[in-house]
């Protein structure tokens, strides 16, 4: 599972509104069954942090091209997208989730620290 954000830095005091402009866009995409569950949050200068900053989050199985063959839009999906052209997307993060099974073993820790020792010598 891969975890995706699309990260925009809005003008100063347009948070609030960009937010809410990909918050409808993406329940667009939800709506038409191609986003999972999504979260939207945005620092408009109330709390410590980079200000005026917007946070588009959710999760897929796997990471595919936005254009496959095939692929149709939403029909709303171009009258919401005005959040992209209000702030572009400054970057965009895709991130492996963990499960409950670890991706690899990890060697078992004991209380003397031998373990650690152990792995620093490589062995």
């Amino acid at each position: 599972m891969y975890v995706l954000r699309r990260i925009f830095k809005a003008k100063p005091g347009e948070a609030r509104r960009v937010a809410s402009l990909l918050q409808k866009q993406a329940q667009i995409y939800h709506d038409a069954g191609q986003r999972s569950e999504f979260k939207v949050y945005f620092n408009g200068a109330t709390v410590p942090g980079e200000t005026d900053v917007v946070v588009l989050e959710w999760t897929d199985e796997s990471l595919m091209s936005p254009m496959p063959g095939g692929h149709q839009l939403p029909a709303a999906a171009p009258a919401a997208s005005s959040a992209s052209s209000t702030a572009p997307a400054s970057s965009r993060e895709h991130s492996r989730a963990m499960r409950s099974q670890p991706l690899v073993s990890a060697p078992s820790i004991r209380r003397d620290g031998a373990t650690a020792r152990a792995c620093a010598r490589g062995s």
